[in-house]
């Protein structure tokens, strides 16, 4: 199937009415707000944990990543902001897709890890897993606008550019984010 055919499917099956997403968004707010709140601590520990094992960072170059999450954090204590997302359908579509993208992509790791325990990796829960965040990626994609296949170009070319010939974990720590914005906004 074509991308852009997917993305136009994608929709299809996607909530109607948001009214009710918003309601419930205002009166669970606390507890999503833990949620969100205990979500950006461990995929922040986990973010930190990948460019240790798969790119080799050095403590420092950890602490001061680690420092920035933390101030984000500080930031992001008072749970006014799921107010200002329950105003708006398209912060609360947004909202709705990237929460699904982090339980299809916990899905995706609980897959991987029985497969571990197991010995028996169950490639076909693993694609399924994979196809549901895609779907969620895909909705918030077309809600935006955004042209995937747009989306993909500009990725890749910003890839080239932090890598040249090829990966090192010295450019994947050490990145011109500068440039790579310029790459993303077109320029």
């Amino acid at each position: 199937m074509e991308i852009k055919e997917y993305q136009k499917k994608v929709l299809r099956t996607d909530v109607e009415d948001y009214s009710g997403f918003q309601k419930r968004l205002k009166e669970n707010k606390q507890t999503i707000h833990a949620a969100i709140y205990g979500f950006m601590i461990s995929s922040g520990a986990l973010d930190l944990m990948k460019k240790k094992i798969a790119y080799d960072a050095q403590p420092d170059k950890l602490f001061k990543v680690d420092a920035q999450n933390s101030a984000a954090l500080l930031n992001f204590q008072n749970p006014i902001f799921l107010d200002k997302i329950a105003e708006s359908i398209e912060l609360s579509q947004l909202l709705h897709y990237t929460i699904g993208i982090i339980t299809e992509a916990n899905e995706l790791m609980v897959a991987i890890t029985k497969g571990a325990i197991t010995g028996n990796l169950d490639k076909v829960n693993v694609g399924e897993e994979i196809g549901d965040v895609q779907y969620y990626s895909n909705a918030a994609t077309e809600r935006l606008g955004f042209d995937m296949e747009d989306l993909l170009g500009k990725n890749i070319t910003k890839l080239e550019a932090r890598y040249p010939e090829k990966f090192s974990p010295e450019k994947a720590t050490n990145r011109d984010l500068e440039k790579e914005r310029n790459i993303l906004e077109g320029n």
